[in-house]
């Protein structure tokens, strides 16, 4: 793990558990403590959407882009592939790591599920609604209670699944 935050963080520094205190307090500019070795971090070009003609629109270090969306915000995720750590970017700037990614994009998909859920209750409440106040000849019966079924059923599966998972629908 050292290693690999050294390889994201190059311009980080590295010492032994016990100087920790004091290396952090002279980054802080407290008096009489220890010199620290100071590198000038590398700066990485930052290109905003508009100045770029790249339709891939991949800032230094990222890789490619995946079909994989952002879980914060829905835009394309960009791979980047370094000695010892990969991450993935949108371009708002959103990161994570492989293990992070994975747990958000699950939390994602059942916030998803749950909002189908509302979605399809509120379809069924709706139309029912409708029907109590509706004229026969403006809204056929039929048609009518097909949605009021289909919403429904649909709502009280997904639910019923999501209750079901393992580690889902407990704050549900």
């Amino acid at each position: 793990m050292p290693q690999a935050a050294l390889a994201a963080a190059p311009a980080a520094v590295a010492v032994p558990g016990a100087r920790l205190g004091e290396v952090v307090g002279g980054m802080l500019g407290e008096r009489g403590l220890a010199d620290w070795p100071r590198r000038e971090p590398r700066e990485a070009a930052e290109v905003s959407m508009e100045e770029a003609s790249d339709l891939q629109f991949l800032s230094p270090g990222e890789t490619g882009l995946t079909r994989l969306a952002c879980p914060e915000c829905g835009g394309a995720l960009a791979e980047a592939v370094l000695p010892h750590i990969t991450y993935y970017r949108c371009h708002v700037g959103h990161q994570f790591g492989p293990q992070s990614l994975a747990a958000a994009q699950a939390e994602a998909a059942e916030a998803k599920l749950w909002a189908a859920v509302a979605a399809l209750e509120e379809t069924a409440a709706l139309a029912r609604h409708l029907a109590e106040h509706a004229d026969a000849e403006d809204d056929p019966a039929t048609e009518r209670n097909s949605t009021i079924k289909w919403a429904a059923d649909l709502a009280e599966t997904v639910r019923t699944e999501m209750c079901e998972a393992p580690e889902a629908g407990a704050s549900h």
